[in-house]
């Protein structure tokens, strides 16, 4: 981690990006039927700009709305599956970009804040 003391974003919105975040990586870990299950955490504050990157092993399932969008993987998809959707909105309030991708048993979500 490369971040200073204080930060420009609010910390209601970092804390609902990586307490989502990190707890969809450590959900995917749980469910993994690998030895060396992982989750890797980057965060670095480049100007006024956060960079925050967790990449974690995972089953390899994925589950995809019909519009393309991830789902959750509990049976009780009313009450789950909101985390990310709120990780966005958080995101976008500082005009940022969120990216998610995975090949394999490897699942990466990117995160770009700009302060303003």
């Amino acid at each position: 981690m490369e971040i200073p003391t204080h930060l420009p974003f609010d910390s209601a919105d970092l804390c609902i990006i990586l307490g989502n975040v990190l707890d969809n990586a450590l959900e995917a870990n749980i469910r993994v039927k690998i030895q060396n299950a992982f989750i890797k955490l980057y965060m670095r504050m480049d100007i006024n700009n956060l960079l925050i990157i967790v990449e974690n092993s995972f089953d390899g399932h994925i589950s995809k709305s019909k519009e393309g969008r991830l789902q959750t993987l509990k049976a009780d998809r009313l009450n789950h599956g909101l985390g990310l959707e709120s990780v966005k909105k958080s995101v976008n309030k500082y005009h940022g970009y969120i990216n998610t991708s995975y090949r394999e048993y490897l699942f990466i979500t990117e995160i770009l804040l700009y302060a303003e």
